[in-house]
């Protein structure tokens, strides 16, 4: 890749096949027939990001934007075509991997940083002020399924927000838990991307747009 390239796609596919009936699967696998229905989620898709950019893949439900983003994190592997990525990847797909909801919120802080690779040192640091973020800091001991309904969107953004990373990959799913929600998480990953401007941004989303000011 071009020095200032740190994410390039270079002709990428995903084909996923549709079978109607068991049968159908059955005979594909063990006779190696291909299915008479395949549905292309992306097809032959190029394109780079150069370090520091913010780019938002706007389409609608079903265009494989979450598809191409898990393709580039590495999530799902492409049918054809390549991915290169230089840099470290912080992964925002889904709000609430790695949080357990019979667990208390205190305790899901510490197995999200586990998931998004936040030494321990670091998440004693910032546990407080995710918790304070999430409106959970006098209910900390409680399970995070009794916590109001957006808390783990805002508890998760939190977390990931306080690891170090060249490259954002975002999904919509962190827009989730109604207006108040979306509102607040936005202005929080605001002024991370005006505090962090050399990290690069790329994320699917019709609602959030990131531009440098």
């Amino acid at each position: 890749m071009e020095n200032n390239t740190v994410i390039k796609v270079e002709h990428v596919s995903k084909k996923f096949n549709i079978y109607r009936k068991d049968i159908q699967k059955i005979i594909s696998v063990l006779f190696g027939k291909e299915p008479s229905e395949i549905m292309y989620a992306l097809d032959d898709v190029s394109f780079e990001v150069a370090k520091g950019e913010r780019v938002n893949v706007f389409g609608v439900l079903g265009a494989g934007r979450s598809t191409l983003l898990n393709t580039i994190c590495g999530v799902s592997l492409p049918s054809k075509g390549r991915v290169g990525v230089k840099g470290k990847i912080n992964a925002m797909l889904f709000a609430k991997a790695g949080l357990e909801m019979e667990f208390t919120c205190r305790e899901n802080v510490f197995m999200k940083a586990n998931v998004v690779g936040l030494p321990k040192a670091r998440t004693n640091e910032v546990v407080d002020d995710v918790l304070e973020f999430a409106e959970l800091k006098d209910f900390a001991a409680i399970p995070l399924k009794r916590a109001s309904k957006g808390a783990p969107t805002l508890l998760s953004l939190a977390v990931h927000l306080s690891a170090d990373a060249d490259i954002i990959v975002m999904d919509e799913a962190f827009s989730g838990g109604g207006n108040y929600v979306r509102s607040k998480c936005e202005e929080r990953f605001r002024d991370y991307i005006r505090d962090h401007e050399d990290v690069t941004l790329l994320m699917a989303s019709n609602h959030w747009g990131y531009v440098k000011e």
